[in-house]
């Protein structure tokens, strides 16, 4: 994939239920409005940013739709139990 340019139009998050997808969204560092290079920096750090919480067994960015030049990005999380709980209790 070449890189291309987007204006973020949108983020959702899928794969929790119980914590603050705004917080989420917010550690992330991705905002609406924002310029982003896909694949790119802003991504990869944000996915690092989101990762580096301990709370998730995996992590991904993906395009969920492009419009014009604004892309709308899903987060997605996968939170294993175990893997949640052996980190809790390190």
């Amino acid at each position: 994939m070449s890189p291309e340019d987007y204006i973020i139009g949108g983020v959702t998050v899928t794969g929790i239920r119980y914590l603050n997808i705004n917080a989420l969204i917010g550690i992330s560092g991705l905002r609406l409005g924002q310029e982003v290079t896909i694949p790119g920096d802003a991504v990869t750090t944000a996915v690092q940013k989101l990762w580096s919480q301990g709370l998730f067994s995996d992590v991904r960015i993906s395009i969920a739709k492009v419009v014009s030049d604004s892309v709308f990005l899903d987060i997605s999380f996968r939170r294993d139990q175990e893997y949640h709980q052996s980190n809790i209790m390190d």
